[in-house]
């Protein structure tokens, strides 16, 4: 193979070099006592450690893990950001749950390390696609995995995805942009599927945006840039088609769920307001993608030497510095005015942590602009104009340094300063080398960035201990904060509906809850009447995105909230319809449907969607026959004289069916968040199950989209008519 040939030894070793060094600087969160075990950050672990355990348990009993039963009023697997069923990565730390802490804690903090070395190995073949030296792709590959980049992507599994997996998405879209094959754009497809099959939209967005971005710099003034774009399109079609039992679902919830998630996504025009834009362009140093105790200056000296000298800069330069000046500008603030232009009318989501998608939009560019940057050191400085050029831009930060650790010396001396000391000694090799002194400094400086990166390392060590002592349920050492987590676990999972073994209502278990739906399916979360608005609310605010947190008071909605944490399963006789033969979604309804779900004992009477009132003895509660994660049967009795309607006090959800002695049955949406179906007089047994139909559908997609790009890929024949080099 082309890899393995000598002249390629250099590139491998610095490879291999670049993806084990995560394993070294992070050794403390694998290897390290019991009792000193960290966590990367507790966001991560609280998503996570609930789905791991949900999902072992499902396939412990030999199913699919679609529908969760037991947190709150139960929702879809399928629209879970955290939901670990359709990542193939993510099997492996599923299966290996255990509810012995230490063990899955080692493996939690691996999987993330994992994660970085992916990175790392993605940063050294985007360089090197590029023309960038070995050494070069190393420096570069040190600053995306030991730096802000990295820090944003431990703070949720969906954005350590996203750093993952970015770095290959831009090489293969280069590489299929400098070539006529189908080859990369084929490669492409299969890393976006298996990024779209993380489920979470906002960073599969955020990397096709920096993509298509990446096409309009390389093509600008180009007359037919017509190929590229349809490449484009089909890696993205091929990915949709290896999500297609996500995506699907999803896709289904947001059209069905659309009007009902309105004020999840609805923005409000505060968010334009000119000081959010200047906070954020004239205070970037507070935020953590420039942040000093996250990022090692060092990566900045070398990214200067493009930006300064025209002969060291990559031919897409100028488009990528007029991007990421945009970028930086407008979609540094709380809300994007025009990156976001398409994902702000995104229905069912909300623009959210604004750091990992700069991170994303100017990390990756300044990897590049660092490997360039250090090779540009390989000879002295093509002409005596760049040779100035260096020579006063370093001798002055050489200098700045100097003068500052003389003069302010009790400042330097702080420890979260050292990269004072870093520009020093860096501006002074580069002075140095401007004036011919120092030809051979780029390994002196590969190294001394390597320390600086894991000596920041080594200080978020005390920074995450000052947060796990901080975090209530994670602050006492790792024995008693898993078996503490494990005990609250299974405790939750194994309690009733009404009341879990903590004591505490579902409805209100926060900590079971932090494994965030997707922001269209919190109203589903939270009995859907959240949408509603400010009538519940009472002035609360329940668009923001920590709205999972909010509650109805008792005073609002009474009898549903009774009605919500108390059985499980009612046979009722009387039934009343909607105040309105349309959706009480509709404005014009809402009022009124609210006064009607406030008046109205839910215990005893049962609102339908559509159908007609009656009014029946009700039986009251029922006892479940069998109940297990995806079905619900019941072997009900009901006396003579007129039906009865069975309701599950579940979550209504495209995808659920019911059946009545074996034959289908209509389920109907019962006080608008739960199901219903009409039992007549007799012995019936009714089963409820979850089969979403684009589920179904989508698995057979997945495996034929997979098995032709597989078949693609070995075949990757040329784009017709088009030769290399012709």
């Amino acid at each position: 193979m082309k890899i393995w040939k000598s002249g390629n030894k250099g590139f491998l070793g610095l490879c291999a070099l670049a993806v084990l060094l995560p394993l070294f600087f992070h050794w403390s969160y694998v290897w390290g006592p019991k009792e000193e075990l960290r966590l990367f950050n507790n966001d991560t672990l609280a998503y996570s450690y609930w789905w791991s355990y949900f999902y072992n348990k499902f396939a412990s009993l030999g199913q699919e893990p679609l529908w969760n039963p037991y947190i709150s009023l139960g929702y879809p697997a399928l629209a879970q950001i955290s939901n670990v069923s359709f990542y193939p990565p993510a099997w492996g730390l599923a299966w290996a749950f255990d509810p012995n802490p230490v063990w899955f804690l080692r493996i939690f903090n691996l999987y993330i390390i994992i994660h970085f070395c992916l990175a790392a190995a993605g940063v050294m073949w985007l360089a090197k696609g590029q023309g960038i030296s070995p050494l070069g792709g190393f420096a570069g590959a040190m600053v995306w995995t030991l730096s802000s980049a990295a820090s944003n992507g431990t703070d949720g599994f969906e954005w350590l995805y996203g750093l993952a997996w970015a770095p290959w998405a831009l090489h293969f879209l280069l590489r299929g942009l400098e070539k006529p094959t189908w080859k990369p754009w084929l490669q492409l497809g299969l890393v976006l599927g298996i990024l779209y099959s993380t489920n979470f939209l906002p960073v599969c967005y955020y990397v096709s945006l920096l993509l298509a971005a990446t096409i309009l710099v390389f093509n600008w003034g180009k007359w037919r840039p017509l190929r590229p774009w349809l490449g484009f399109g089909l890696a993205h079609l091929l990915a949709v088609l290896i999500a297609a039992p996500t995506l699907g679902s999803l896709l289904q919830l947001v059209v069905q769920f659309s009007e009902r998630t309105h004020p999840t996504y609805a923005y409000a025009m505060s968010g334009l307001n000119p000081a959010y834009l200047l906070d954020r362009f004239f205070s970037p140093m507070d935020y953590q993608v420039f942040r000093s105790a996250w990022f090692g200056f060092g990566a900045y000296l070398l990214a200067l030497i493009p930006l300064f000298v025209p002969s060291a800069r990559p031919r897409w330069f100028k488009g990528w510095m007029l991007l990421g000046l945009v970028v930086f500008v407008f979609g540094s603030g709380t809300y994007l005015l025009f990156t976001d232009f398409f994902y702000l009318f995104l229905p069912g989501y909300k623009t959210q942590h604004w750091h990992h998608r700069t991170a994303l939009y100017l990390g990756l560019p300044l990897v590049i602009l660092v490997g360039r940057g250090l090779d540009y050191l390989k000879d002295r400085p093509v002409s005596d104009s760049d040779r100035r050029l260096v020579a006063f831009l370093f001798g002055f930060l050489a200098l700045s340094c100097a003068l500052a650790a003389i003069v302010k010396f009790e400042v330097i001396k702080r420890p979260e300063l050292h990269g004072y000391f870093v520009v020093l000694a860096i501006s002074a090799l580069l002075w140095l080398w401007s004036q011919g002194r120092a030809t051979r400094i780029r390994s002196l400086v590969v190294l001394l960035m390597v320390l600086e990166l894991g000596y920041v390392f080594r200080r978020m060590e005390g920074q995450t201990s000052d947060l796990l002592a901080n975090y209530p349920n994670y602050g006492r050492g790792a024995d008693q904060i898993w078996a503490e987590a494990a005990d609250l676990e299974q405790r939750y999972f194994e309690g009733t509906r009404e009341m879990n073994a903590l004591g505490v209502p579902i409805l209100r278990s926060v900590a079971s809850v932090r494994g965030y739906v997707t922001p269209a399916l919190r109203r589903i979360d939270r009995f859907h009447l959240f949408g509603f608005g400010q009538s519940i609310f009472a002035g609360k605010n329940p668009g923001g995105f920590q709205g999972e947190f909010f509650y109805p008071s008792g005073q609002d909605l009474p009898g549903f909230v009774q009605l919500a944490t108390g059985p499980r399963v009612l046979l009722l006789g009387n039934t009343e319809v909607f105040p309105s033969p349309q959706s009480p979604e509709n404005p014009q309804n809402e009022k009124a449907f609210l006064e009607k779900m406030a008046s109205t004992n839910l215990e005893q009477t049962l609102l339908l969607e559509r159908g007609a009132p009656q009014s029946c003895p009700n039986l009251g509660s029922w006892t479940l026959d069998r109940f297990d994660l995806t079905h619900l049967a019941l072997n009900v009795t009901v006396p003579p004289g007129c039906a009865n309607w069975l309701l599950w006090v579940d979550a209504h959800y495209p995808g659920w069916q019911a059946s009545l002695d074996g034959a289908p049955a209509p389920l109907e949406r019962a006080d608008y968040t739960f199901k219903a179906v009409q039992v007549p007089p007799g012995v019936h047994q009714v089963v409820f199950e979850f089969s979403p139909p684009l589920y179904r559908w989508g698995r057979w997609v997945r495996w034929v989209a997979l098995g032709g790009l597989l078949v693609g890929l070995g075949l990757w024949g040329r784009w017709p008519g088009r030769e290399a080099g012709r």
